[in-house]
């Protein structure tokens, strides 16, 4: 069974809303509105702390292209400074 993450997570809302609204003393299937209510919640958690890092892993990405560019840039100069060596130059293992 395939599921998308974002509408389950609108699906349970929804049950949850409709629960607290048409019924909120009532217990169907095995679950109390609360512990249903706690099932939810942790499916919240989990979709925030998802969310917390793929902007973790967004910012990493940014900060190593970013690195990246630098270190690039600068070897570029150390490459030419080996080339311009007298003691290294083209023509060595370096």
């Amino acid at each position: 069974m395939s599921f998308c993450p974002k509408l389950s997570i609108e699906k349970l809302e929804h049950i949850l809303n409709a629960w607290n609204s048409l019924a909120p003393e009532s217990k169907f299937g095995g679950p109390d509105k609360e512990q249903f209510a706690n099932l939810v919640a942790a499916s919240r958690s989990a979709r925030a702390i998802i969310q917390n890092l793929e902007d973790q892993l967004k910012k990493a990405a940014a900060l190593r292209d970013s690195n990246d560019e630098l270190a690039l840039a600068k070897a570029h100069l150390v490459k030419n400074g080996v080339l311009a060596d007298p003691d290294n130059g083209e023509n060595s293992a370096l």
